[in-house]
């Protein structure tokens, strides 16, 4: 999808027309705490099903609930794309609330005490235990053993450090560009890890590769063999993510890189102007 097709437009009856990856963040920018539900036939562990489990006891969906209340619209071929990037991005907000929950050990008021009583003690089982150990190897052994990622960004997200990058620049920011801002000090300008040092590095030896066969020569290929080349260097998509450029590398891929880095229409900053504005009168 190309990001200048990311868009939001007052359309019938004064529902906006948007674009997918718009409608899903504004839709879990509001569903951030679940009522309390009966969570016992889930598989807690499982944040796919859960995330399922509670959105239907809410009877919330793509479609309804607090999405009527902002009377979205989206074009039909968008449908299955946008309910699996909510319940993907739905179960990840889970997944953070309840790795939450569990190190404060305090049991919220969505969560009833029956509830609260099943996860207590599946979270002290040796199978629980023994999958979070092994899931903080998993990320320890990260990009060939350098370690799990690192960065500068704070809770800052990418979209919002490319967009400042964009502002500065005058222009869209490179991968690599991207790369440095969350990855380098900028007080001494050292590296975070030697994980986001290999990555700078390997990218500037695969690009002066390609330049010395005449690769991406042109301005259009040039963003294209960008964008491949980072892709291909840090090890491709993983879990939804391509390093160094967050989740924004699900709106690109498949896409022309060029379209995406060249669009005139200032869309993009029309939809980051319209969602904090349509945040802020639903905050309100």
């Amino acid at each position: 999808m190309l990001l200048h097709s990311i868009h939001i437009t007052p359309h019938h009856h004064h529902r906006l027309l948007v674009h997918p990856l718009v409608l899903v963040l504004l839709t879990l920018t509001h569903i951030t705490t679940p009522i309390r539900c009966s969570m016992n036939r889930v598989d807690h562990h499982d944040h796919q099903r859960l995330a399922l489990a509670i959105l239907q006891q809410q009877q919330i969906s793509v479609n309804t609930s607090s999405l009527t209340a902002i009377k979205f619209r989206w074009l039909p071929e968008y449908s299955t794309r946008i309910r699996s990037n909510f319940e993907r991005r739905g179960a990840t907000r889970l997944r953070d609330m309840f790795t939450d929950i569990r190190k404060s050990g305090q049991r919220p008021n969505w969560i009833g005490e029956g509830v609260w009583a099943d996860l207590s003690s599946a979270w002290t089982t040796p199978e629980f235990i023994k999958m979070r150990e092994q899931n903080k190897q998993n990320r320890a052994s990260d990009c060939g053993g350098l370690g799990s990622s690192l960065h500068t960004g704070g809770s800052v997200p990418h979209t919002e450090h490319r967009r400042r990058l964009k502002e500065h620049l005058g222009r869209e920011p490179t991968p690599l560009e991207l790369h440095t801002r969350t990855h380098q000090h900028q007080a001494d300008q050292q590296w975070v890890d030697e994980k986001s040092k290999k990555a700078h590095d390997d990218f500037l030896r695969a690009r002066e590769s390609q330049q010395s066969t005449g690769e991406g020569s042109s301005s259009g290929s040039a963003h294209i063999f960008e964008y491949q080349t980072w892709s291909e260097v840090v090890g491709g998509r993983q879990r939804g993510r391509v390093y160094g450029m967050g989740s924004q590398a699900f709106a690109i891929e498949g896409s022309s890189y060029t379209s995406a880095f060249h669009d005139p229409s200032g869309a993009e900053e029309s939809v980051s102007e319209r969602v904090a504005a349509l945040t802020r009168e639903i905050e309100e």
